[in-house]
Parts: C-alpha cells; sequence; structure tokens
C-alpha cells in the first residue's frame, strides 16, 4: 500500500474555475479557465484524480484563491501592487497604475493559507480537493485601498488603467466556498 510511504499535497488554483454562473464555488463545481495557467492546472487535478484512482497514491489537492502578501510575484494583482509601492516609496514611480479593479475576489494571507495546507495534510482524505480561502468577497479596489492605507499611501496616487489587460474584465466575482475545509477534524 502506498499510504505507507508518503503523503503528496498538490497546490491547485482558483482560475481553474474560470467562468462559472455561480460566485461561491464548492470543489464539485464545473471547472472552464479561461487562461492557460487555469488550464494546466486543471490538468493537474484531472492527473491527480487518475493517479489517485488507478494507483492508490496518497495525494490530495489545496485548491487556494487570491493570496495576500508583500512578497507575491508582480504577475499577480497583489504582487504587482507592493512592487509598485516599494518603487513609489523609493521615488522611482509617481503614481501606481493597475488594471480594472471592479471585480471581487477571495483573498487570504499567505501564512493562513499554509496553515490551511498543513491542517489538509493531516486531516484531508485521500484524492479529494479543499478550497483555501476566506470564503467572503472583497472588491479589488478596496483591497487595493486598504494595503495602500496600511502602507501611508494616499489614495489619491492610485490610478486604474482600463487598458491594462486584467482577467477581472473576464470573471467579475468568485469567492471560495470553504465549508470543506471547515469541516476537517
Amino acid at each position: 500500500n502506498n499510504r505507507n510511504f508518503f503523503r503528496l499535497l498538490l497546490i491547485g488554483s482558483s482560475a481553474e474555475y474560470g467562468y462559472s454562473k455561480k460566485i461561491s464555488l464548492s470543489e464539485k463545481d464545473r471547472l472552464c479557465p479561461i487562461s492557460n495557467y487555469g488550464l494546466v492546472k486543471s490538468f493537474q487535478t484531472k492527473m491527480m484524480i487518475y493517479y489517485f484512482r488507478k494507483y492508490n497514491i496518497d495525494v490530495l489537492m489545496a485548491r487556494p484563491f487570491s493570496f495576500v502578501n508583500r512578497d507575491l510575484p508582480r504577475s499577480l494583482l497583489i504582487g504587482n501592487l507592493y512592487n509598485q509601492i516599494r518603487k513609489f516609496k523609493e521615488n522611482k514611480i509617481d503614481k501606481i497604475e493597475l488594471g480594472n479593479l471592479d471585480a471581487y475576489r477571495d483573498f487570504i494571507d499567505v501564512r493562513k493559507a499554509v496553515q490551511y495546507y498543513i491542517k489538509i495534510m493531516e486531516k484531508g482524505e485521500s484524492g479529494e480537493i479543499y478550497n483555501v480561502g476566506s470564503g467572503k468577497p472583497i472588491l479589488l479596489r478596496d483591497m487595493c485601498k486598504k494595503i495602500l492605507k496600511e502602507e501611508n499611501i494616499k489614495i489619491k496616487y492610485l490610478r486604474e488603467n482600463q487598458e491594462i489587460n486584467s482577467f477581472s474584465k473576464d470573471v467579475k466575482k468568485i469567492y471560495a466556498n470553504i465549508n470543506k475545509l471547515k469541516n476537517l477534524k
């Protein structure tokens, strides 16, 4: 039995959901990715399920939603914001420019997400997927304002540029249904 030797946690992404008529998404909701990243992550999910069923591998998946942390990659909205905040404070730029902020996302601090990953590893069932998020939608603009306030930067320095490419134009509102995660005992 492979379960005596290791347990594998894969990290998926809320990008796997993509377009959805629902806004509170559970692990059983249909995947319809709209980006290459979401598509690749959805393939990872299919492979996980296949290997669990075919080879009885002790594998589970955490499917995180949007992270909040200073050290995120610039390719993510919050990482981009913190990068621009650093440049702004160093007087390298005179405004912070982001794309469409009219969408809602589910934000979770990276440290809290890691705590959930550990809980999933300790208590989760093999072959299962667990959404990781706050379970609450937050307007992107409000999250950015909160971070700017924490960084002592006036909101007047934030500029929304609708020409900046953003998936928030495509997916207006999604957040995690985290009941399955909460029920891990």
